[in-house]
């Protein structure tokens, strides 16, 4: 499958991506090994944590098997064969995409609930993890009706314009689906879950002040080991920021190719930079766990952990 034409990217940079990508998978595994060593999974929580940074794994790992893909066609039996290919990665990177979306959204739901309401919802995992499995797999499968998945410049996904390079004719139905299948509602749950996690420290910080000693102290803690999850919402939203933003100025179809080329960049560095960052934030936050566990004598005697 050759798209030298539409390539975006040279060699050695596609090697950076390529590296950034597996360095991302190798934090996100290790951040998943630690909470599982610290028998952290047998809480709710944290299971919803764990099942975050597998499925950010998994779409770093699917973004370095598109590289092997675009960048060494050979290995495609036939062009058809490459076509296929590339439509399977474009769903996967959907899929994986939205997974991760929503199990952001329900660790929002989750902690907001427990925290604002006093209510554990953690009879509910079964359904957390039902919908961020079939939902996506549903969502990801629209473009396949619309023929829309494809190569994109340097890479399989919704395409931008008619034959896949930029400068072509802006492709207008697979511009609506990126918008009405990822960037639309994915704008909308990561802003409400970052202002669902915000408000619930504010509140916890209040109580904190407030409440008598017994109740300020279990608000402390609350506040202090809550926190760290509370990362995930926002770095999220952090970075999907500039992508929108960059689909938006693209949808434009007023860009130059340097432009292109920045906002492309941008776009995959931000891509890069969750998934690192999700890995990075779970295993500071398992870190701190670990040494309060040991000037505790146990994570046990937190009440926080032996309830959520």
């Amino acid at each position: 499958m050759n798209n030298s034409s539409c390539d975006v990217f040279s060699s050695s940079a596609v090697i950076i991506f390529s590296a950034a990508n597996g360095t991302s998978l190798f934090v996100c595994l290790l951040a998943a090994a630690l909470l599982c060593i610290l028998k952290l999974h047998s809480k709710t929580v944290y299971r919803l944590a764990l099942y975050q940074v597998l499925s950010a794994s998994a779409v770093a790992a699917q973004s370095v098997g598109q590289v092997f893909l675009l960048k060494h066609p050979a290995s495609a039996s036939s062009e058809a064969t490459g076509q296929r290919l590339c439509k399977a990665f474009a769903f996967l990177f959907l899929y994986t995409e939205w997974v991760k979306l929503l199990f952001v959204a329900w660790v929002t739901v989750h902690l907001f609930c427990y925290a604002v309401f006093h209510k554990n919802l953690k009879r509910l995992e079964v359904i957390y993890i039902a919908t961020s499995v079939i939902i996506p797999a549903g969502i990801a499968s629209v473009p396949f009706t619309t023929d829309t998945y494809g190569v994109t410049q340097s890479w399989c996904w919704i395409q931008s314009w008619k034959n896949n390079c930029f400068g072509d004719t802006l492709f207008v139905t697979g511009v609506i689906e990126q918008f009405a299948l990822w960037f639309g509602p994915a704008m909308t749950i990561l802003s409400l879950s970052s202002v669902g996690m915000f408000v619930m420290m504010i509140i916890l910080i209040y109580r904190a002040f407030m409440w008598r000693s017994l109740k300020r102290n279990q608000n402390w803690k609350a506040v202090k080991q809550l926190l760290p999850l509370v990362a995930y919402p926002v770095l999220f939203f952090i970075f999907i920021v500039p992508q929108f933003i960059g689909r938006v100025y693209a949808a434009t179809d007023t860009m130059s190719y340097e432009q292109n080329y920045i906002l492309t960049v941008t776009s995959i560095a931000c891509e890069v930079g969750w998934s690192l960052s999700a890995g990075i934030a779970q295993i500071i936050h398992l870190v701190v766990i670990y040494v309060n566990s040991h000037l505790t004598s146990t994570i046990s005697q937190y009440p926080i952990y032996q309830t959520i």
